[in-house]
């Protein structure tokens, strides 16, 4: 499964290059890639955008992160 930052990386993006593009801090990428928080709607909307996935894909990405991160996705 993708996650976030390869869905970055992919793009040739640093955290800091996605944040400005989105909106948010560098530290916002850095907690939704480690999987410590997730994006708020309308960020998620942005980073599809910026990263040209769909939300889906997106979603996929965020619950693979989280699953590695200290927080367990709401069932």
């Amino acid at each position: 499964m993708t996650t976030l930052k390869e869905m970055r990386l992919r793009r040739m993006l640093t955290q800091k290059e996605l944040a400005e593009q989105v909106g948010v801090t560098y530290q916002s990428i850095q907690g939704w890639e480690s999987g410590q928080n997730l994006p708020r709607p309308a960020a998620m909307r942005r980073l599809c955008e910026v990263l040209q996935v769909d939300p889906g894909e997106l979603y996929d990405a965020l619950q693979a992160g989280l699953a590695e991160g200290k927080w367990e996705a709401a069932a």
